[in-house]
């Protein structure tokens, strides 16, 4: 139940905010969002950023997880494919008033 809350948060601040993308010199904010994919869509799963465990190379992002049916903080290569999904965009909420 708690990944399924987190997720209807999310869905409801991106349905409020305008998406603006971001090249991944910029990801930086853990207001940022991450998106990976497994090759069946663009964009299958996004997840919130927490931090850089090397830059530009590793990250940390908050990820309402299907997989594991929990909410995890998961470590997530850039340039490698991990659990046959891949690390594809970045991109920023920017709150619409």
């Amino acid at each position: 139940m708690r990944s399924r809350s987190v997720a209807f948060v999310a869905l409801f601040l991106i349905s409020t905010s305008q998406h603006v993308r971001l090249p991944l010199k910029r990801l930086r904010n853990t207001r940022d969002l991450v998106y990976i994919a497994d090759g069946s869509a663009e964009v299958t799963h996004g997840a919130m950023l927490v931090r850089w465990v090397e830059p530009y190379t590793r990250m940390e992002f908050l990820d309402a997880s299907t997989r594991l049916e929990k909410v995890v903080i998961q470590e997530w290569p850039i340039n490698k494919e991990m659990h046959g999904q891949r690390f594809v965009a970045a991109g920023r909420l920017k709150v619409v008033r």
